[in-house]
């Protein structure tokens, strides 16, 4: 009995799609690059206080090409001390996320909102763990001025890559999510005010150095020149 001719078609079709090596090979972080069209561009997060602090300031990403360049600006933080900042997947907290009602939101509360923690803004912005011992110092003033430069194709190359620890505070993007930052957060760490028992520990530091104090969404933004203005450092 002959076989119907549509069948043969698809064949011949498949053939020809897949070409003579078969299926093309996907490259985490090369090929996802070719595909994040709509992630360029300047995108900007208005800082807002968090337990008590009056920190306040911007924090501008321009994602062009190959390049993803952070510029912060930060004022009345807390002084001569490291505040840890970190890029999350979720939305910023409120006083509502005090889950324990002790008065402070701490980063683990935090986190139910924040999502995963994407990239830190550390010494090395291509890698989750590579430099995540740094975080910039507030000068006697209480600002902060932080500028760092990354490579997008190696921050998606470490982002896509297997989460080596599953139960560690970072997360990878899974194969169908884009490093889009509008609607993304970025939080940064670090009080000097005395605390509850009750606020938790976070990621090995200390409750007071791991107290949220400062949080912004991301925003598309049209230029630079708003981060210093009406900002006193």
């Amino acid at each position: 009995m002959s076989k119907h001719p549509f069948f043969f078609s698809l064949i011949l079709l498949s053939l020809v799609a897949c070409g003579k090596d078969g299926p093309k090979k996907f490259t985490p972080g090369l090929d996802q690059l070719a595909l994040q069209d709509d992630r360029e561009g300047l995108y900007r997060a208005y800082m807002k206080s968090l337990n008590g602090h009056e920190t306040k300031g911007t924090v501008t990403v321009r994602m062009e090409q190959d390049e993803f360049v952070v510029r912060e600006a930060i004022a009345s933080a807390p002084e001569n001390m490291m505040h840890f900042q970190y890029i999350t997947s979720g939305k910023c907290p409120s006083m509502e996320n005090d889950e324990n009602q002790d008065g402070f939101v701490d980063m683990q509360e935090a986190l139910k909102v924040l999502g995963k923690i994407l990239i830190p803004l550390d010494s090395d912005l291509n890698s989750q763990l590579e430099g995540s011992d740094y975080g910039p110092i507030a000068n006697p003033a209480g600002a902060i001025v932080y500028n760092r430069r990354g490579s997008v194709s190696k921050m998606l190359s470490d982002l896509y890559a297997v989460d080596p620890s599953g139960d560690d505070h970072l997360g990878k993007l899974s194969a169908e999510e884009k490093l889009i930052l509008q609607g993304k957060s970025v939080i940064i760490l670090g009080a000097k005010k005395e605390l509850p028992e009750t606020v938790s520990m976070f990621a090995g530091l200390d409750p007071k150095a791991s107290l949220p104090i400062a949080c912004g969404e991301f925003k598309r933004a049209d230029s630079e020149m708003e981060d210093l203005q009406n900002l006193d450092l």
